[in-house]
C-alpha cells in the first residue's frame, strides 16, 4: 500500500483556503476538505515507481470514484488501447472488464462478465481470493450484509449503470442469478441483447 502526501507548499495553500474560506476569492470552500486522497494521475505515477502501489480507495469507495479520472495521462495507454487504466492495477483489471461488458456480443457473455466483475468486487471487500467464492451460493454468505450491500449497489449503479436493489444483493438467490439481473439492468449492455432475452 502506498500513501499520498502533500509537500509544504501544498499544505500551506490548503490551510490558507480553509482559513480564508475561499480558494479563488469568489466561491466558498466546503466545510470539510478532503486532502491526500490521491487521483488517477497520482495512482499512475505510484504504479510507475512501484508496480504494487494501489490506491484501492479510488475504485472501491464510490464517493472517490471520480478522482480516478483526475490528472490521468492519456499517453499511459498503449497505441492499441491495451494500456492500464486508473484503478486497474491490483484490482484485476476491473476497468477492462467494464469496457468489455459494453462490447458484449451475447447476453450470456454479458452475464459472465457481470459475474467476473461482481466477484472481483466482492473479493476485494471481503479480502478473499475470487477462487474461494462459490457462485451457486447467495452473496450474503460471504459477509455482504445490508451496509455492504448499499455500498455495492451504489458502486454497481456508478460503474455498470445497473439498477439493482439492496434486496437483490441480500436475497437467497445464487450469485449467478444476481449477475444475470445486473447484466439485464445495466445500461452498458447493448439493448438488443436484452430485447432478445425478453423475446425468448
Amino acid at each position: 500500500m502506498s500513501n499520498t502526501s502533500l509537500d509544504g507548499d501544498q499544505f500551506f495553500r490548503v490551510l490558507n483556503c480553509v482559513l480564508t474560506g475561499t480558494a479563488d476569492g469568489k466561491s466558498r470552500v466546503p466545510t470539510q476538505v478532503v486532502v491526500g486522497a490521491g487521483s488517477g494521475g497520482a495512482a499512475q505515477a505510484a504504479r510507475a515507481a512501484n508496480a504494487n502501489a494501489d490506491y484501492y480507495w479510488l475504485r472501491t469507495l464510490s464517493q472517490f470514484a471520480y478522482l480516478q479520472q483526475v490528472d490521468v495521462l492519456a499517453s499511459s495507454s498503449s497505441a492499441d488501447g491495451s494500456g492500464e487504466e486508473p484503478g486497474a492495477g491490483a484490482g484485476g483489471g476491473l476497468d477492462r472488464l467494464i469496457r468489455q461488458l459494453g462490447q458484449s456480443t451475447s447476453l450470456d457473455a454479458a452475464v459472465e462478465l457481470a459475474q467476473e466483475i461482481l466477484l472481483e468486487r466482492v473479493a476485494k471487500v471481503i479480502v478473499t481470493p475470487v477462487s474461494d467464492i462459490d457462485v451457486s451460493k447467495p452473496v450474503y454468505t460471504y459477509g455482504v450484509d445490508s451496509l455492504v450491500a448499499v455500498e455495492l449497489r451504489n458502486w454497481l449503479a456508478l460503474e455498470l449503470r445497473s439498477d439493482v436493489s439492496i434486496f437483490d444483493l441480500t436475497s437467497s438467490a445464487p450469485i449467478t442469478d444476481v449477475c444475470r439481473k445486473i447484466a439485464l439492468r445495466s445500461q452498458l449492455v447493448p439493448a438488443a441483447l436484452k430485447e432478445e432475452a425478453s423475446d425468448g
